[in-house]
């Protein structure tokens, strides 16, 4: 995982610089840290780096293949000379290792020495013993003061620990835990355990019994799994299989994953029923008569077949879905924007808990029912926060589900055992989904899409193509909306940054089916895809192709053999063929199911009543999918 990349979500989170980390010598070459560093200040914006060395020494006659850490020193030097206005200066420190100046004795050397090649700060490891750290402070500041060297600041570290497990990777990380220390941190953690039960021995039976029943709740409070999957539906107008789809929401009860749906329609004014219409992107509300806010105003980019509009539909279905969940920020927010803003969460028509369509607690909302008194109802109340949303799943009017939700938490998030997590290349456990691949897989790829983006805006080994209907996980969410709003190619812009910056997808105007080539292409240019070294043994279709932060599986199932430009549609008779080839394939959806059932070869196009009653119905559904 990039570092940079890493630290800049939480620098977008926080709005607070980062301290980023970074083994020099193991860059793949000195060139390669300096393209990495030009990328980390000029992409992420950082501007504070730790720089380490390699964790271990090579044997004689073998080094290592990126600078050390006095060239890397060398090279941020040079590289604020040569930076521009609009580039920021960076900064360095290293690090200060007590226990190795407990063996060794000249830990206070290596930072005076350090600070020649002009390290700001030093960060201590874990401290756990302080006669160490003592020491080594009390040399460093004697060596500072016989030299005439004013100090540099030293960070000290220190590291929570409550399981042995813990502790025995910290021991491993090289940090000195004596034994004593040691036995103290875990001798107080069981004299809490055994005072608490020796308190509870004292009280009444009832007294016991409603501290045990509080301790249960509390404890299934803080164990439960807070996942939360947001559906992004790219349609027309309303979703076909509507029905399915909210029944799929019913299919477990021992799941506490929340479901979101936010819906971005060409036609929202289209769009008949009331529960899709709630999950409609709509514009920020504005003040209307009074103290009320304005009618909600939908959001549409009105996006033909394979315009570069479809693409802007999902980056801003993305925005919503990772708002979700998310504390108001009112930094620099005028009086009026944070009225705005509090109303918003106030009014059901704007606010981010309309999304919801399943809480953690199983319940669904059924606004738009029949039933009157059930109508437009919200399944989390006002004053609510929901979980901030960890997987963002496209899909379609046209999907269906042909997994259980249960089926779909699973996939996404595993069952909570970490001996099974990312235990195999193809595990899609706390990954993103893509069917990607990084070179064109025919000429017409080549042609509308691959050569329709000048390298000196997209460097060509950036552009990279999947299924549109992808899985992102928040990390990734985060970074393509966030990290990458505006790309511009250094070479084009010649250190100078342009009063008006480009967003990646503008450069994908000329080009067919962008919504392909936008996520992966950002993605790339993230350093979360990335291709394998030139020596490399490996095939385009190998899962090691794309990185270990992407498993290359498709999560919608289509077939492509009766129509290169076209998936198969599907109907009701094809429900069983289509749950068979999808969950050999491991796909959780499959599309294109509308109400005509495909063609077989040698029949008529004529169903009869079967093409006006090709919906699925629930039973229907459930009997292949849920097994009843």
């Amino acid at each position: 995982m990039d570092p940079s990349w890493y630290a800049s979500l939480f620098r977008a989170e926080s709005g607070k610089d980062c301290l980023v980390y970074k083994c020099c010598p193991t860059s793949d070459s000195v060139e390669h840290f300096e393209a990495w560093l030009d990328q980390s200040v000029s992409l992420h914006g950082h501007c504070a780096y730790n720089l380490v060395g390699a964790a271990s020494s090579l044997p004689v006659g073998e080094t290592h293949p990126g600078p050390s850490v006095e060239e890397a020193a060398s090279l941020l030097h040079h590289s604020n000379q040569d930076s521009s206005a609009s580039k920021p200066s960076v900064h360095f420190g290293c690090v200060a290792i007590a226990e190795r100046h407990l063996a060794k004795n000249r830990e206070h050397e290596n930072m005076v020495r350090k600070i020649g090649w002009g390290a700001e700060w030093f960060v201590s490891q874990g401290i756990f013993d302080t006669e160490a750290t003592i020491a080594l402070l009390n040399d460093y500041g004697a060596l500072c003061k016989a030299r005439g060297i004013v100090p540099k600041k030293v960070l000290l570290t220190f590291v929570p620990c409550g399981r042995t497990k813990t502790m025995d990777f910290i021991r491993w990380l090289g940090m000195n835990v004596p034994a004593d220390v040691e036995a103290r941190i875990f001798s107080a953690s069981s004299s809490s355990s055994t005072t608490a039960a020796a308190a509870a021995a004292t009280t009444t039976k009832d007294t016991t019994q409603n501290e045990e029943t509080k301790t249960t709740n509390e404890e299934t409070k803080t164990t439960k799994k807070e996942n939360h999957l947001t559906l992004c539906f790219l349609t027309i107008n309303d979703i076909l299989h509507e029905h399915i789809w909210r029944n799929w929401l019913t299919t477990t009860t021992t799941s506490n994953m929340t479901v979101s749906i936010v819906c971005h329609a060409k036609y929202p004014q289209s769009v008949k029923s009331e529960w899709l219409k709630r999950r409609l992107l709509v514009d920020r509300p504005k003040r209307g008569r009074g103290n009320e806010l304005a009618e909600p105003k939908y959001r549409t980019y009105r996006p033909d077949w394979g315009s570069v509009e479809i693409t802007r539909a999902m980056i801003e279905l993305m925005k919503e879905g990772l708002r979700i969940g998310e504390e108001i920020d009112y930094h620099g927010r005028n009086e009026e924007e944070r009225w705005l803003d509090r109303e918003e969460e106030e009014d059901d028509r704007f606010s981010k808990r309309r999304y919801i369509v399943r809480n953690a607690d199983g319940v669904v909302a059924n606004d738009g029912d029949d039933d009157e008194e059930n109508d437009a109802k919200v399944v989390l109340p006002k004053g609510t926060m929901p979980f901030q949303s960890q997987r963002f799943l496209f899909v379609s009017e046209t999907c269906i589900p042909i997994t259980t939700l249960a089926q779909v938490e699973k996939a996404l998030f595993g069952d909570g055992d970490e001996t099974t997590q990312n235990s195999h290349p193809l595990n899609g456990m706390n990954k993103s989904w893509l069917k990607a691949r990084s070179t064109p897989n025919n000429g017409y790829a080549r042609q509308k899409q691959w050569d329709c983006v000048r390298a000196q805006d997209v460097p060509s080994k950036h552009i990279w193509k999947a299924d549109q209907w992808i899985v992102l996980t928040r990390e990734h969410a985060m970074a393509v909306c966030r990290t990458l709003p505006h790309f511009i190619n250094d070479q084009r812009r010649g250190g100078r940054r342009p009063p008006q910056q480009q967003e990646l997808w503008e450069y994908f105007r000329q080009m067919t089916a962008s919504d392909e080539i936008y996520f992966p292409t950002a993605l790339s240019i993230l350093g979360i895809l990335k291709r394998p070294a030139p020596d490399t043994e490996v095939e385009e279709d190998d899962q090691f192709f794309v990185g270990p932060e992407v498993v290359r599986r498709r999560v919608t199932y289509c077939d492509w053999s009766t129509c290169a430009k076209n998936p198969a549609s599907f109907g009701k008779k094809d429900i069983g063929d289509v749950y068979v080839q999808g969950r050999k394939e491991g796909c959780l959806i499959a599309r294109k199911f509308g109400g005509v059932i495909r063609k077989q070869q040698g029949q008529s196009s004529s169903g009869g009543e079967d093409d006006e009653n090709g919906l699925l119905t629930v039973e229907e559904w459930r009997k292949v999918v849920v097994k009843e």
